[in-house]
């Protein structure tokens, strides 16, 4: 070959390199696949109206796709699974939720009653029951003074009788009152026990 074709073949190289494609534009799989296929485009030669894209680079960016695909649907995946867990927990919480309520309810019913001779009372009822029997026992109270009075001959042994039971009536109403104090004591412990 002469100097002048060697000449002749370095700026017909120089030229021609110039105008060839540069490196893989693909060769940075860290940029999103948009950038990525932009600079394929870009990078791409032109051959009149059409690009001309290298066989290489369009299976690395092919190999590119279908990894962030994969990923994607892996991704997409372990979403789904961590959605399905977490409706579970969702679902097995709303139970003890609903479980503990219930048990909130019943032990809200039972603060709220008193056991007398093995029956469930309301307080309400328990305290109609309770200030009956005390009506009741001022009745015959009433009664039995009013026999006492009429009977002259026992005057004495009545007035002793009337003395004794109004002891027992004040000796029952510290009782019923030590009781009541006890009671609410209990029941106070209760709702602070229950609040916290």
């Amino acid at each position: 070959m002469s100097f002048r074709s060697l000449i002749t073949l370095v700026l017909l190289s120089l030229f021609a390199s110039s105008f060839a494609q540069s490196g893989n534009p693909t060769d940075n799989g860290n940029l999103p696949l948009t950038e990525q296929y932009q600079l394929l485009v870009d990078e791409s030669g032109r051959y009149q109206q059409y690009r001309v894209i290298e066989r290489v680079w369009l299976s690395a960016f092919q190999t590119h796709l279908t990894d962030s695909l994969a990923a994607s649907t892996s991704k997409e995946a372990d979403l789904a699974a961590t959605i399905e867990d977490q409706a579970a927990t969702i679902g097995e919480r709303t139970e003890e939720i609903t479980a503990l309520n219930q048990e909130i309810e019943s032990l809200n019913g039972e603060k709220d009653s008193i056991s007398l001779f093995g029956l469930s009372l309301s307080k309400a009822a328990y305290h109609t029951i309770v200030w009956g029997l005390i009506a009741g026992l001022g009745i015959l109270l009433f009664i039995l003074l009013g026999r006492t009075r009429l009977a002259v001959s026992s005057a004495k042994e009545a007035r002793e009788k009337i003395e004794k039971l109004t002891g027992e009536l004040n000796d029952s109403r510290k009782q019923r009152l030590a009781i009541e104090q006890d009671l609410r004591r209990k029941l106070l412990d209760e709702r602070n026990k229950n609040q916290s």
